[in-house]
């Protein structure tokens, strides 16, 4: 696959606008917040499209142009899971799609596929509401595990159970969290009588609500029933609210934005009696729940909450960010149009995020509104642009209906790269992504084009109004330098 084949030239310089807003900013490289990983940035498939059928949603894991797209995400962990999962059983015997809506071999067949060739690590839900004696029964997940082994194909993860707090009404089950607790007990008994999935991670318990104190209490409950050693990485879901209540302006409220803190805070109290030591996963995210926000989420709109979720995940000790999804029928959180594999907006930014943001991460000080929020880590140590070690990459944005002027005043190096997302037409819900003012970003011949920085000899650049971007510092920082 050639994903990087073509060059899309759309370089225009963004000198100091006399008319507006000055901006300050200050990074100091010296302070580290947290270190993440290169697949820091993951993606979901929701198990919804198991149960409905790969070929009645549309999505064939086989298609050149999908594998182009999902190629250019590498490093990449997909998770297949949601609220689906815990209706789902393995069928060995199924060697077609399951009209029961069962995972049939043909498909856990097709997925292992796909992962394999675009280079993915997967992570996948099993059902925790497979039940006897008010115990979890293994014995379909052990159907599982064995054919997964035959095959040789292999698991990052295994979660179990989905948002085991709230049910849905038609499972008509409940699970507490002490017997969640001694449930994965059982599936690391189960994992590790098998050598095959010796490095294979068990995350849990992907709660929803957690802000809620009840939320909070039912993780500690969890974590005390003795399974908290079981556990390579906690997980929890977070959205704003449901789609049905989001207003237009809550994407670009930055008093909005903050409430994020709070649900960080909220995880880091639900762990830190007992798990402390374990890596915090936001397992499902997106900006609304309930499929999103049409014409909101799926638009160039939900760059500003999914830009300033990933800056503050991981500035709060986050280690992975799982994108709630890459392809949903009826969903508006997509990253790719249903059944075209069209790019939506959102794709573009992580896209770039991918390429740009590396480990190290930094808080950077904003003097100036708070309508201009920044991040900064160290520029992605392999990139596609070849920017020396060193580097910084800042991405930044402007809530505001007029533009800013952002200065670095302790930039020495005379030269700044920048990736610069603005709206076709100025309008902030449309579906089409400008690059650096001039052309919109789209594939071609079903490839993703090599995008191509603007660059400007100066410590000063010009960010208009509501847009968003990616800002190369060549800092020379030591701490992004190789043995720090």
């Amino acid at each position: 696959m050639a994903l990087l084949g073509r060059l899309l030239f759309l370089s225009v310089a963004l000198f100091p606008d006399s008319r507006g807003l000055n901006v300050n900013i200050y990074i100091d490289t010296n302070v580290v917040l947290n270190r993440v990983q290169d697949n820091f940035v993951g993606v979901t498939l929701d198990s919804g499209i198991i149960q409905t059928g790969l070929g009645k949603s549309g999505l064939n894991l086989s298609s050149p142009k999908l594998l182009n797209l999902a190629g250019g995400f590498q490093p990449n962990i997909l998770r297949i899971g949601g609220t689906a999962e815990d209706g789902i059983s393995f069928d060995p015997n199924s060697v077609t799609e399951n009209n029961q809506g069962d995972l049939s071999t043909s498909v856990w067949d097709e997925i292992n596929a796909f992962t394999s060739l675009v280079g993915w690590d997967l992570i996948f839900g099993l059902n925790v509401l497979e039940r006897r004696d008010g115990q979890w029964d293994p014995t379909n997940a052990e159907l599982f595990l064995n054919y997964t082994s035959k095959k040789g194909y292999q698991l990052y993860g295994l979660e179990l159970g989905n948002e085991p707090r709230m049910f849905p009404k038609k499972f008509n089950q409940s699970v507490s969290a002490q017997q969640l607790g001694k449930d994965f007990g059982t599936l690391e008994k189960v994992l590790r009588d098998r050598p095959h999935f010796n490095n294979t991670r068990i995350l849990g318990p992907d709660v929803a609500d957690i802000l809620s104190n009840d939320t909070i209490s039912y993780v500690e409950e969890f974590l005390a029933a003795g399974r908290a050693s079981a556990l390579e990485g906690v997980t929890f879901h977070q959205y704003f609210g449901n789609g049905d209540n989001a207003t237009k302006e809550m994407f670009t409220d930055p008093t909005f934005m903050d409430t994020l803190n709070a649900s960080f805070a909220s995880a880091h109290k639900a762990t830190g009696a007992l798990a402390s030591n374990k890596p915090l996963l936001l397992g499902e995210t997106g900006s609304f729940y309930n499929g999103g926000v049409l014409n909101m989420t799926d638009t160039f709109l939900g760059g500003f909450l999914w830009m300033d979720k990933l800056g503050m995940a991981a500035q709060s000790g986050i280690q992975n960010v799982f994108r709630q999804d890459l392809y949903g029928l009826g969903s508006a959180n997509r990253l790719l149009e249903s059944f075209t594999y069209d790019p939506l907006p959102d794709y573009w930014l992580t896209f770039l995020f991918k390429k740009l943001v590396g480990n190290a991460v930094f808080k950077p000080r904003v003097v100036g509104p708070p309508t201009v929020r920044a991040y900064c880590h160290c520029m992605r140590s392999i990139n596609p642009y070849y920017y020396p070690r060193g580097s910084l990459t800042v991405f930044a944005m402007n809530l505001d209906t007029v533009a800013v002027n952002l200065t670095f005043p302790e930039y020495k190096g005379g030269y700044m790269d920048y990736f610069l997302l603005s709206p076709e037409g100025d309008d902030v819900q449309s579906r089409t992504v400008i690059l650096n003012g001039h052309q919109p970003i789209h594939l071609v011949e079903n490839e993703i084009p090599f995008l191509v920085p603007g660059g400007v000899s100066a410590n000063t650049i010009t960010l208009p109004s509501l847009t968003y971007g990616f800002f190369v510092l060549y800092a020379d920082a030591r701490v992004c330098k190789p043995g720090n």
